[in-house]
């Protein structure tokens, strides 16, 4: 186990090998084994978010802290889990173990190349059209409202992903150029256009969600799919 754990280079998944072989020690009753396992655990949470804090703190503050309360906030999650396994009587490491596979789960290759194919086909379809709204007729810009507005959505985007919130890229944008563009002078803005934008971000989630239950019930009948 120590040799596996050594060969695991990312904190977060160093750590949840060592708290699960804790508490499987712990099933058994090898109770000094899980206690040296638990220390190991507890040291390698603490190396990963010094190596977050020299690396990211020093530069933007709040990120630091985000990302080490993730890795923190995982494993409390994983015993909070094997807790409730106990309590509704169920074999705790199984559901750990599970917790531990949901961090790299096994996405099948067709998958992968079909969003892969889509999400290429739909950049080279409407990607110079998307470039030329946002950058030229929503509101005109420079290189530097460029760089601001990019700035900013990924400062944003890295916040929200060390948080665990599901933020759209292309709307974090958007709203940073809008931003810009209000900088610049409000009458700079083409609203006509945000309008059409905003109908846009509305509809999509509808749409969207529409089109997936379509794909998966026809998936379903032919039976791609369980």
């Amino acid at each position: 186990l120590d040799e596996e754990s050594a060969n695991i280079k990312h904190g977060e998944f160093r750590e949840a090998f060592q708290t699960l072989s804790a508490k499987t020690y712990a099933a058994v009753g090898d109770t000094d084994e899980a206690a040296r396992l638990s220390a190991l655990a507890a040291e390698t949470h603490r190396v990963a978010v010094d190596r977050e804090n020299s690396r990211i703190l020093p530069k933007i503050p709040i990120i630091g802290r985000l990302v080490a309360a993730k890795i923190n906030d995982w494993n409390k999650n994983l015993v909070t889990s094997m807790d409730a396994a106990v309590a509704e009587g169920k074999a705790p490491l199984p559901v750990a173990a599970h917790k531990v596979d949901d961090l790299a789960p096994d996405v099948p290759t067709w998958i992968k190349i079909i969003c892969s194919l889509t999400m290429a086909a739909g950049t080279a379809a409407g990607g110079w059209k998307i470039i030329k709204t946002l950058g030229h007729k929503m509101v005109k810009l420079q290189p530097v409202h460029g760089f601001a507005a990019e700035t900013t959505a990924a400062t944003l985007l890295a916040i929200t992903g060390a948080m665990g919130m599901t933020v759209s890229t292309t709307h974090s944008i958007t709203t940073a150029i809008m931003g810009v563009g209000c900088a610049k002078r409000f009458n700079a803005l083409k609203f006509s256009l945000i309008e059409r934008i905003m109908w846009a971000w509305v509809l999509t989630l509808p749409a969207a969600g529409g089109v997936a239950y379509l794909l998966v019930k026809t998936f379903r009948l032919v039976g791609w799919i369980p």
